[in-house]
């Protein structure tokens, strides 16, 4: 493994404990929602806080006991951080300098990276005279620079705008196809980590949940957040069997209409899933088949291409994926009033336990 990491860490009364391992030319998504614990993460691997325990290994090298400057790490910090002062070719070609390279080197090997990277941007500008993606290709660049054995990306997209951010995209995916160290990418939103990691490690209130592939994190999320990430609906609560042969599947926040596949006679506990694809939003309370109608309010638009996910903050909450044309259509803005509606057949039931729940049967 080039980064074997294992380590407990704590900021304020938060604690983290994290244990990453990375293979050569393999991209490792850390991620979670915000207050997770992923900046603490960044920070400790990139060497800017100390670990309250454990160890960092990057090709079997121990390096948490070595200055930050000495770890072999290239990162692209969230913030692209880049020095105010100097210009975007000394910026990229800082790192070069700091371990005494000579100028003209530096400058050469600087030149060629924002020529790959960036080339739209004049070497000679300032940051401030950057867009958020013009930086962050800059700030890519400098991380690249030195030829680092581990490549720290912390949330990248974050403050790109959205037109920039699938051409940014299509470049880390390439920078990091091609390296030949470890990549840990460390993300809030699912489609960074979705389209650009080999792996997934999931961090919520500073624990890792679940670790695996995308396809295996779909296959079986371990969590509502794991399931909201991945794009599926998932809700746990206590099923209770209706005169018809459908069920009320009642939540913590809500209840839904299912149909399960085998009658039940009793209340049991189960959990259940609905792809987001089968979600209609409508901008007024629809009328016709649909045993589901959910009303709330849209708390999130995510805008990917030609594909939109929409959370909704009802009872229960949903994401909806719809096209970006039925965006506008709809008129959907944060805050807006929107109507949710799906069939009880579209939900995939799962009974979690054998034995009734106590309770009086509804109908």
């Amino acid at each position: 493994m080039t980064l074997h990491a294992a380590f407990t860490a704590r900021r304020g009364d938060f604690d983290v404990i994290a244990e990453l391992d990375v293979a050569d030319g393999e991209t490792l998504a850390v991620l979670g929602p915000n207050g997770a614990g992923k900046s603490t993460v960044v920070d400790v691997l990139a060497g800017t806080l100390a670990p309250s325990g454990g160890t960092i290994e990057i090709d079997g090298e121990r390096v948490d006991t070595l200055p930050a400057e000495r770890r072999a790490i290239g990162v692209c910090f969230q913030d692209d951080l880049l020095f105010p002062h100097l210009s975007a070719l000394e910026n990229v070609a800082f790192p070069l300098r700091a371990r005494g390279e000579a100028r003209s080197q530096t400058h050469v090997r600087a030149a060629a990276l924002l020529a790959r990277l960036a080339p739209t941007v004049d070497p000679r500008t300032s940051p401030s005279m950057l867009s958020g993606g013009e930086r962050q290709r800059v700030a890519l660049a400098r991380a690249l620079a030195p030829e680092p054995r581990l490549l720290l990306l912390d949330e990248p997209f974050a403050n790109v705008d959205v037109s920039a951010r699938t051409a940014l995209r299509a470049l880390v995916r390439e920078v990091t196809a091609g390296f030949d160290g470890a990549t840990v990418l460390v993300a809030h939103d699912p489609i960074d980590a979705l389209t650009l990691a080999d792996r997934v490690t999931l961090l919520e209130a500073g624990r890792q949940t679940q670790t695996g592939t995308p396809e295996e994190i779909r296959a079986a999320p371990g969590s509502v957040y794991a399931a909201d990430l991945v794009g599926v609906n998932l809700f746990t609560g206590v099923l209770e069997p209706l005169p018809d042969g459908a069920a009320r599947l009642v939540t913590a926040r809500g209840a839904i209409i299912v149909a399960p596949q085998t009658r039940l006679d009793r209340i049991v506990p189960a959990v259940a899933t609905l792809k987001p694809i089968d979600v209609a939003l409508h901008a007024a309370e629809p009328e016709g088949s649909p045993r589901n109608v959910v009303h709330g309010r849209v708390e999130e638009i995510a805008i990917d291409g030609e594909r939109a996910r929409i959370r909704v903050d009802g009872e229960p909450p949903l994401t909806a994926e719809i096209t970006a044309g039925s965006v506008a259509r709809l008129r959907l803005t944060r805050g807006a009033d929107v109507w949710a509606s799906f069939k009880a057949v579209e939900v995939s039931v799962v009974l979690t336990e054998e034995e009734a729940v106590p309770g009086t049967l509804s109908g």
